[in-house]
């Protein structure tokens, strides 16, 4: 070794003295660096627990309070049911004088003086009333219900489709001779029926399979109300 590639030992050292100040710096850097990163872990995970906490308090609470709040619904919805039931029977009552009649052929644009005067008629041809009788009964009003309905395309020679008549007679006595004739003669073609809220239809059309069935089997069936009831005693109560 030649004497210029000699280092003295002082410089050596000095080196070292920086290399190793530099490598504890970084050491330092990296330590300072994890230790904050752990710190906000730490703080993170205090503060779910405080928020985990508080959620099992209200937790707890609403369980505490579940029972009243149980009752209250309970006591609310009765309370509606009972409104409803106030509601639908007072509307029944108003239809009371009412009468529906379907399969009477509808006129575009028809007047309600003309379907008054389509059920006069029909009273006269389908069930046997002398035109002096059928112009005896006392009809507030006349018109049909319901959407209209789509009429058959121009090419198709089915007839147009009509939507059932609601008349609305002056005396109940009226209405009920109306409807004994109906169930006595049957007419081809046309029905007769009690007008009634939407809830009850929907409870008879529920039932239509059971009245059917009962009448197959030989037994005398027919709604009462909402009710299906059979001659023999039996009730089936409308399914929900």
């Amino acid at each position: 070794m030649s004497s210029s590639d000699f280092v003295p030992r002082s410089e050596l050292e000095e080196i070292l003295k920086t290399q190793r100040a530099a490598f504890e710096a970084s050491i330092t850097s990296f330590m300072t660096a994890v230790s904050q990163r752990v710190d906000s872990v730490l703080t993170q995970i205090v503060e779910v627990k405080v928020t985990l906490a508080s959620a099992e308090a209200r937790l707890s609470s609403l369980e505490a309070t579940q029972p009243d709040l149980q009752r209250t619904l309970a006591d609310a919805t009765t309370s509606i049911e009972s409104i409803e039931g106030q509601v639908d029977y007072l509307e029944n009552q108003s239809r009371r004088n009412n009468l529906r009649l379907d399969g009477v052929a509808e006129t575009p644009n028809e007047s309600w003086d003309l379907t008054e005067t389509k059920v006069r008629d029909t009273l006269v041809t389908k069930l046997g009333f002398t035109s002096t009788e059928a112009g005896a009964f006392r009809i507030e009003r006349a018109h049909r219900t319901g959407k209209s309905r789509v009429p058959p395309s121009p090419s198709s020679r089915a007839p147009r489709p009509s939507r059932p008549i609601v008349f609305k007679l002056n005396s109940f006595k009226d209405r009920e001779a109306i409807l004994k004739r109906a169930k006595d003669r049957r007419p081809a073609g046309v029905f007769f029926n009690e007008d009634f809220s939407q809830r009850v239809l929907e409870a008879r059309k529920r039932q239509l399979p059971d009245l059917k069935k009962h009448r197959e089997e030989g037994k005398i069936a027919y709604f009462s109300y909402d009710r299906l009831v059979v001659r023999n005693g039996d009730r089936v109560r409308p399914r929900n």
